[in-house]
């Protein structure tokens, strides 16, 4: 019953931006309106620190007593910022994979990605860590950039 309170914001993310998203693509199905936002999207650079932060202080609530409401909002904060850096893994992936299938939209990447997640035991895991770590990676490096966009300064 705790862990429930604990984990209850970042569900109500899930449950309502997977409703919102599946609408979009119904909605938007034979465009590539929506792929085009989904690849454009992306967190502003502060936020890592919000992510870094809170999830130090969710590793200290751990050595500290708190009580359990304390424990519990801190870790709905934590998840929830950790679901948006999640959702910007997400952009990146498409980006990757549209630079090889130019006509994968965001529908059904996000349909394969639901097919993995559930029916490949240990699978969400490591996909769920994997956007993570690419999504909160991308604040120091640059994943969706374009072959030929590297430019050099001309100091002449």
């Amino acid at each position: 019953v705790q862990v429930m309170g604990a984990v209850l914001g970042p569900m109500m993310m899930t449950v309502c931006g997977v409703n919102a998203f599946i609408a979009l693509s119904i909605q938007q199905k034979g465009t590539v309106r929506l792929t085009e936002k989904v690849l454009t999207w992306r967190l502003p650079q502060d936020w890592v620190w919000a992510f870094l932060g809170l999830w130090f202080t969710v590793a200290l609530g751990y050595f500290l007593s708190w009580p359990y409401l304390v424990k519990a909002l801190v870790i709905n904060v934590a998840l929830s910022v950790s679901l948006l850096y999640e959702l910007q893994g997400f952009a990146i992936l498409l980006f990757w994979l549209r630079k090889r299938h130019v006509t994968l939209t965001a529908g059904k990447l996000f349909g394969w990605v639901i097919v993995l997640v559930l029916f490949l035991p240990g699978m969400n895991m490591v996909g769920v860590l994997a956007l993570l770590v690419v999504g909160v990676l991308e604040t120091w490096f640059e994943f969706r950039r374009k072959d030929k966009e590297i430019s050099y300064e001309n100091h002449s």
